[in-house]
């Protein structure tokens, strides 16, 4: 499910607690594409409060430990899914489903929660 040898950094969830005590800037393998996916990078990532409670392990879904948090993001499609959605290139704007998360050089979103936008945004 990832590039075999290419990694990307990202901030990961090693245990449940307080972001500034929890979160590792770590080396991760960079995800594929599934058939309804894009892989995108990220410029821009928005923390919510639902991502606060995620990484203390207060939220109703269980963030995985060693990926990820992060939902809201701004960047540019690097790869689609077989599916295909957007073209190389294109600057969207998406939600990351728990586990694929934004705080990383590159994240998966599905293609149904990602709409373009403009470079002014």
């Amino acid at each position: 499910m990832s590039n075999p040898g290419v990694s990307m950094k990202a901030w990961v969830l090693r245990e449940y607690g307080e972001p500034v005590d929890v979160l590792e800037l770590a080396e991760i393998p960079v995800p594929e594409p599934q058939p309804h996916q894009t892989l995108v990078a990220v410029e821009s990532v928005g923390i919510a409060f639902p991502d606060l409670l995620r990484i203390r392990g207060q939220y109703q879904i269980t963030q995985p430990l060693g990926s990820p948090p992060g939902s809201e993001l701004v960047g540019r499609v690097v790869a689609v899914g077989s599916e295909g959605g957007f073209e190389i290139g294109t600057r969207v704007i998406g939600i990351a489903q728990i586990g694929d998360g934004a705080l990383a050089d590159f994240a998966l979103i599905p293609t149904r929660e990602a709409c373009a936008v403009s470079e002014q945004m």
